[in-house]
């Protein structure tokens, strides 16, 4: 019988090792067995008790509890064990004061574990180590970055530049001397594995400390593609700052728009009906302003080498690392138009992702296209509303396409905005209104026939029983008309579209109508919520058409005179319905009545209405309202009844000014369009958090202004007097010859010059391959140690494996660069940007 217990329970065991640790997650577990699991003798118990508190934490759970019984295992010998312990303490070493006690009663566990043979211990141990935020042991901890930062392990290196950052705030600035000097050394390292980390340590510590940034720079455009996917994103952000103030705008009296025509092809792609047929794809010319020109300006060869070797990362399949290239060349490059056109194609592409990427995406360019409107021109189709794109990347394409309406595309985008318009969401309905408006003032030539399209759009929501959407519309078109009739639009002489005239007294029309019926109606009206099905009658506020009735007012108040006949009744009508309006219309009905009384001096029911509505506004509960009635009665030079300290000689010199003072010529409309600018919008770095957010937020590195001049090239150069150069030999080439011929580090280099280094070349380049091989093996294995660091489920073989492959490390040679497309040996031929552009 025990004999049949114990066969049942080891099949047991081994079903839940061949099933995985699935059932760790799915499980519950008693507190108190897992404490007895971690106070085993057994490695095995212990893996399982450490599998149970890790599931705890991916859950979301508070296991904070076994710090104490976790802590003690800091010591076992089992690598697995040991890795799980790391990963737990590396969580809640820092969680309360008794876990920052606890941690501290084993720094010489961590301490030793620093010297370990497994490359993962001592980077968990200095992970550990540096989390545990107590000064007193400030010392200690860059003692342990000290030492791991001359690790032969890249991955220990990586670990102690990540640990930098956390010694500067926990010091307070008080180490930052020590932690500079640790980041310049990690910035002389060759591993791409560690350089990313390295530069991400600098961006965080010391973002201004240029001079420990040159020496490296050459080097990090050279390894930029061999670095990791996050970090060169931030290596791509520290080359955009160090190209803004180490050399000149290549480009400073180029203007922003330009006159000179340009043509551009543009594709259009007819989807295939079926996914096997290939889709076809025709090709149109279109004339496109263009400031650039085709060879672009002149670079200097640093300049041009951060520009060149981030252009293959387009290509990649991270979109914020291609949103980092695009805004590196958007403020730090002039590029031609071939290189302009491979950008906006790489962001098009990143376009086919989730809502949220497609957000951040259109965002940029969004700020790309309001100044360089022609990257964007070959792919203006893709900026379409489609029916599954999400609310808030609706209204940034919408942006995208006021920004990118030129002579030849705007009868296109208008044909598609009043497609728009025809829809059954008001909302998006509202939106296109408003975007065809900033069309139309962008685009002067086309205002008439936007006027006359809002007009109808108007007229055709206006009806007698009018809901609150319908209201909306109503309210956005006129506020779009308004703004029309402002910047001049029905006033063209020859063969006008429609005459302002017309478009006035239909503004009319609808205003007077009957206060229960249309649009802009003031009454109460209920109706059914349209977001539950069969739920009781809403009712909407009297306000709802408030913006339509406020821009008729003013548009019958400003073009008074395509409507003087109607004038008096207008003025009549508005005045029974002030005490039951809304504030923003008082404000427009009280302006109107001004402005009739004043041109029509002679008509004595303007008078009388004028004085009603002003003795109206005194007395309104509206504190705003009584101050413009206030100064209105004393503008037009009247008293007040009662008042006893009114100057008589003041408001006689203001009666006979009023006509300037209120009929007097008004400047149109500030927009972000057309002839006129708003100042004071804030710039910030493309696709940076602040330029999503429209605010600074914290942590943000404005770019600097471009330099005044150029810095010297030597100081790029390493201190050892060689210049690293990808598949140029351990030797590289002196500062003494970049001096003299730049062009030879570049690859670039004249004829001469490339005959006499052949020979060495061609040695160099067999060494370099072999050194590259055997770095790249070490590299793998320290990458696969990682991944089972992370998995927690190694066995103790793998620390005989890491041992072996960290004595490997020690003794191979400085690794080489294999992405050699940019700094090629001497003898081979030149790249230029032609060449690589072909790569897309």
């Amino acid at each position: 019988m025990n004999v049949n217990m114990q066969q049942a329970t080891q099949a047991a065991k081994k079903m839940a090792d061949a099933g995985g640790d699935s059932h760790f997650l799915e499980e519950q577990m008693n507190p108190t067995r897992i404490k007895q699991y971690l106070d085993s003798g057994k490695d095995y118990d212990k893996v399982k008790g450490m599998k149970w508190l890790l599931a705890m934490m991916s859950k979301g759970r508070d296991a904070s509890e076994f710090f104490s019984d976790v802590v003690k295992n800091v010591v076992a010998k089992s690598v697995e064990v040991k890795k799980m312990v790391y990963m737990y303490l590396s969580h809640y070493c820092d969680f309360n004061h008794q876990c920052r006690e606890l941690a501290l009663l084993s720094i010489n566990s961590f301490q030793k574990d620093l010297a370990a043979s497994n490359q993962l211990v001592r980077a968990m141990a200095l992970r550990v180590m540096t989390s545990i935020r107590v000064p007193d042991v400030i010392q200690i901890q860059l003692l342990a970055v000290k030492k791991c930062a001359g690790d032969s392990s890249p991955y220990v290196r990586k670990c102690a530049a990540n640990a930098i950052a956390k010694l500067v705030s926990l010091s307070d600035g008080a180490e930052q001397e020590s932690c500079d000097q640790f980041v310049a050394t990690l910035l002389n390292d060759t591993s791409p594995m560690v350089l990313g980390s390295a530069v991400t340590a600098f961006a965080e510590v010391c973002p201004q400390n240029w001079a420990i940034f040159h020496p490296n720079y050459r080097k990090l455009c050279q390894l930029l593609a061999d670095c990791d996917e996050w970090a060169q994103i931030t290596i791509l952000g520290v080359l955009a700052r160090y190209l803004r103030t180490q050399f000149v705008d290549p480009s400073p009296d180029k203007p922003q728009t330009s006159s000179e025509p340009q043509r551009i092809v543009r594709r259009k792609v007819k989807k295939a009906f079926y996914s096997d047929d290939e889709d076809e794809s025709e090709e149109e010319v279109v004339v496109q302003d263009d400031p650039w020109d085709d060879d672009g300006p002149a670079l200097e060869d640093d300049h041009k080498l951060a520009l060149t070797s981030s252009l293959p990362l387009l290509k990649s399949r991270n979109s914020g690392v291609v949103l980092a290239v695009c805004s590196l060349h958007y403020h730090c490059g002039a590029p031609t138009n071939e290189e302009r056109e491979t950008i906006g194609r790489a962001l098009v592409r990143i376009l086919r992702n989730r809502p949220e990427i497609q957000y951040v995406v259109l965002k940029s360019i969004a700020v790309m296209a309001s100044e360089r409107p022609a990257m964007f021109a070959p792919f203006l189709r893709d900026f379409f509303v489609k029916g599954t794109d999400a609310k808030f990347n609706r209204e940034i394409k919408l942006e995208i396409l006021v920004r990118l309406a030129t002579p030849d595309s705007v009868e296109e985008i208008l044909r598609e905005l009043q497609t728009y318009c025809r829809g059954t969401e008001k909302d998006f309905v509202c939106d296109a209104a408003t975007a065809a408006a900033r069309v139309a003032d962008a685009r002067p030539e086309c205002a008439d026939d936007v006027l006359r399209g809002l007009l109808d759009l108007a007229r055709s929501h206006d009806r007698d029983e009018c809901r609150s959407v319908d209201a909306s519309v109503v309210s956005s078109a006129l506020v779009a008309i308004r703004q029309l009739l402002q910047q001049g639009a029905g006033v063209s002489a020859e063969d006008p579209v429609i005459v302002r005239r017309d478009v006035v007294r239909q503004v009319a029309k609808m205003l007077l109508k009957p206060k229960n019926k249309g649009a802009f109606s003031t009454n109460p009206s209920v109706e059914e919520d349209e977001g539950r099905r069969g739920g009781a009658p809403v009712p909407t506020a009297s306000g709802r058409g408030a913006s339509a009735r406020a821009s008729a007012c003013f548009i019958l108040g400003e073009f008074r005179d395509d409507v003087s006949d109607l004038l008096p009744d207008a003025v009549r009508l508005l005045a029974s319905r002030f005490s039951g309006e809304v504030v923003e219309v008082k404000q427009q009905i009280l302006n109107l009545s001004v402005k009739a009384a004043t041109a029509y001096p002679a008509n004595n029911d303007l008078d009388s209405l004028l004085r009603y509505i002003l003795e109206l506004a005194r007395f309104d509960t509206d504190h705003d309202l009584r101050d413009r009635g206030r100064y209105l009665t004393a503008t037009l030079g009247l008293s007040v009844p009662g008042s006893e300290t009114s100057d008589e000689a003041a408001l006689q010199q203001l009666k006979a000014n009023k006509h300037s003072l209120i009929l007097g010529e008004k400047q149109p409309p500030s927009t972000r369009h057309g002839t006129v600018a708003p100042e004071g919008v804030p710039q910030f770095t493309v696709g940076s958090l602040s330029s999503m957010m429209g605010h600074e937020v914290d942590g943000y590195l404005p770019l600097e202004p471009w330099a005044t001049e150029p810095s010297d090239p030597s100081i790029r150069n390493p201190p050892n007097g060689s210049v690293f150069r990808a598949g140029a030999g351990q030797t590289g080439i002196s500062s003494e010859e970049v001096a003299a011929n730049p062009g030879a580090f570049y690859g670039n280099d004249d004829e001469s010059s490339s005959t006499e280094s052949s020979s060495s070349g061609s040695d160099s380049d067999e060494s370099d391959s072999d050194a590259s091989s055997s770095e790249g093996s070490d590299s793998d294995d320290s990458e696969e140690s990682s991944a089972d660091a992370s998995s927690a489920s190694d066995s103790d073989d793998s620390e005989e494996e890491s041992s072996s492959s960290g004595a490997e490390e020690a003794k191979a040679p400085p690794p080489s660069d294999p992405f050699d497309v940019f700094a090629a040996p001497s003898s081979a031929p030149a790249t230029s940007n032609d060449d690589i552009l072909k790569m897309f």
